[in-house]
């Protein structure tokens, strides 16, 4: 199903059409993804350690037919280092330009680029913050689902779903395990922060992201592909990880079976990347 703004970006040579999607935002993050796998490991490569990680827990709540994400939304709620709680509404593929007037000057507003082969695509998300503990209970059932998400991502979802599911009714999903380190490697200048998916039934996804001004978005996003180049791991080669971990805990069936993927060249330098100043601040 594609939804109104849906927008999904091919980068030609000599068009940028990408810029005009970020049109009134203050910054953007842009996010690429690769394989993990048994014959290469992009964080490995990248010489991000999972001991200097945080850990967080993933919890998604759909319709048992996932019925939110064929319509181009997500909603997803997580437990952080430190005893800290998050939850937030995703809009796939959709512009801020797309919102209404009230949700595009928020400030729970958040614009993701996500990279694709050829392209890239664009989403639009809002965060609350649920009090300590909310997450669980509402994962274990003994508090309604709403009660995580504030009135603005609330008001988002029933305008987005009118006719949708109530978010009572919601099953929910999880928890995923993810790990997330943040460091700054010398020799591309910008800070990444990775997050290393681990999915049901053994499959893992390296996430890297980078924050910019939308102007220096398509130069940032070139940037971040040719570093990850230099140490053979192919920015584009990994499933989107939020969509493939609702696709394996929806069909349990799946969790015997991971999906094909096509491994990545082996890194043509050796080690780790250099200068990697580690932070998890």
């Amino acid at each position: 199903m594609t939804m109104p703004g849906a927008t999904a970006t091919r980068l030609a040579d000599g068009e940028h059409p990408l810029l005009a999607l970020l049109e009134g935002t203050d910054s953007v993050k842009l996010k690429l993804s690769a394989p993990e796998t048994d014959r290469f490991s992009a964080a490995q490569a990248l010489g991000m350690d999972p001991l200097d990680a945080h850990v967080r827990l993933v919890h998604f709540f759909d319709t048992p037919e996932l019925a939110l994400l064929g319509s181009g939304l997500v909603l997803r709620a997580r437990r952080l280092h430190g005893h800290r709680e998050d939850a937030r509404l995703t809009l796939r593929h959709v512009t801020p330009r797309a919102l209404p007037r009230a949700l595009r000057h928020s400030s729970a507003l958040s614009v993701e680029v996500a990279a694709l082969p050829g392209g890239a695509a664009c989403t639009t998300g809002l965060k609350s913050r649920p009090r300590t503990g909310d997450v669980a209970r509402a994962a274990a059932g003994e508090l309604p689902v709403h009660a995580l998400f504030g009135k603005e991502l609330r008001d988002a979802y029933r305008a987005r779903l009118p006719d949708g599911p109530a978010l009572d009714d919601l099953v929910a999903f999880g928890p995923v395990v993810v790990l997330k380190l943040k460091y700054t490697p010398e020799v591309l200048g910008r800070r990444l922060v990775g997050e290393l998916w681990h999915l049901p039934g053994g499959e893992q996804v390296l996430e890297l992201s980078t924050r910019c001004h939308p102007e220096d978005a398509l130069a940032a996003l070139a940037e971040t592909r040719a570093f990850l180049a230099r140490y053979g791991v192919e920015a584009t080669g990994g499933p989107e990880p939020t969509r493939r971990a609702l696709e394996l805990l929806a069909d349990p069936t799946s969790r015997q079976r991971p999906a094909a993927r096509r491994d990545p060249p082996r890194p043509s330098v050796a080690g780790r990347a250099d200068g990697n100043r580690r932070s998890t601040a």
